[in-house]
């Protein structure tokens, strides 16, 4: 990871994620190695009491073994974000928007199980001492082609609202 900050309330960070796992592995309950990398670009900016970050992630996972020069499984996937948070005396707020794609090019899953999509997020936390509150509206809009093998619409949309209470000590 390489971050720089330069003399004004912006930072800047570049991240490479590799886990060097070998697709061809596999143990005996059959669970194989995922390869898996990414690159990941980000920017952070302090803007009048709010915090700013644009973050974008371009990566490939894969797995199995070459089967026709491709190997079972060959998704990349790349997603951006823009997240704003702000305290508002006693509370903090968030709102991100996000786009979303992956393209599968395996052996076993080719272009028909690509998707993309978008979200977006609305989010307010509390504390009061060792708790903390977090409620979370979501929204999810996806096309997945391959939904109508399970008999459902390729398009969808979900919308989710979660509450959480957390004791830290």
């Amino acid at each position: 990871k390489i971050t720089w900050q330069p003399p004004i309330p912006v930072r800047f960070e570049l991240f490479r994620y590799d886990n060097r796992a070998d697709p061809e592995a596999v143990n005996e309950e059959v669970a194989w190695g995922w390869r898996t990398q990414f690159n990941h670009l980000g920017v952070v900016a302090d803007v009048a009491g709010a915090q700013l970050k644009v973050q974008a992630l371009d990566g490939r996972t894969r797995m199995g073994f070459p089967e026709g020069g491709r190997r079972w499984i060959d998704m990349n996937f790349r997603s951006a974000f823009v997240l704003v948070s702000r305290p508002v005396g006693k509370f903090g707020l968030a709102a991100r928007l996000e786009a979303f794609e992956t393209r599968n090019r395996g052996s076993w899953w080719d272009d028909e199980y690509d998707e993309t999509g978008w979200s977006a997020m609305l989010a307010g936390k509390r504390e009061w001492g060792p708790l903390t509150g977090l409620v979370e509206l979501i929204h999810v809009s996806s096309d997945n082609p391959t939904r109508e093998h399970a008999h459902l619409a390729p398009h969808q949309k979900q919308t989710r609202l979660q509450a959480d209470l957390r004791l830290g000590w």
